[in-house]
């Protein structure tokens, strides 16, 4: 009984890992298809063998092309450890005997890893079927940081003005309380003296 709640702990951790690992493929995937795509744009742009104006910003995508193959392969390597860690996790569900927690498990793992290799095929088909698009990225992120960082500056300035009547407000109540103070007293004191 140890045995198989000790296969199954280890399962949950080894099917967690490999979650993380196939996101993290993912994540690289997406990035190396953006980058092929984009290293190709040199080959369109140059004209009669003089640097285009694109030359500049491709060769810092060619750069960043680099780094993202460097990644591919680290995520095929993560690939093919996540599949030997599947096989071996059903290796250990077979020999732990019937158990219907852990082949429910490994279906659901097994149905979810389709799934992200099906999503990823849907992206790869996108980017490579509408280049534009992969280049259009990294300009749509610096317009959201642009405009984060303007709405943080708006949001700033608008907890100062909040805070100044704030504090005006309590001048204004501390007066007028001071002022309402003081008729009640001199009208006290007129009457005691009549």
């Amino acid at each position: 009984m140890a045995d198989i709640e000790q296969n199954e702990g280890r399962a949950k951790r080894q099917e967690r890992n490999l979650k993380r690992r196939k996101e993290m493929i993912m994540t690289l995937s997406t990035g190396f298809t953006v980058a092929a795509v984009v290293s190709t744009f040199p080959a369109f742009f140059s004209i009669a063998g003089k640097d285009s104006w694109l030359d500049l910003p491709l060769r810092e995508t060619v750069a960043l092309n680099e780094d993202y193959k460097n990644r591919v392969s680290q995520l095929q390597l993560e690939v093919a450890r996540l599949k030997s860690d599947l096989s071996h996790l059903n290796v250990i569900i077979a020999d732990s005997g019937p158990s219907t927690s852990a082949s429910v498990a490994t279906a659901n793992f097994e149905r979810r890893i389709a799934e992200v290799e099906k999503k990823q095929a849907t992206l790869d088909r996108i980017i490579l079927d509408n280049p534009q698009k992969a280049l259009e990225l990294p300009l749509l992120k610096r317009d959201v940081d642009a405009v984060k960082q303007s709405n943080e500056q708006a949001v700033a300035s608008i907890r100062q003005s909040v805070d100044q009547v704030y504090d005006l407000n309590k001048w204004l109540l501390g007066s007028m309380a001071v002022g309402v103070l003081c008729l009640a007293l001199s009208h006290f004191f007129r009457r005691k003296a009549d």
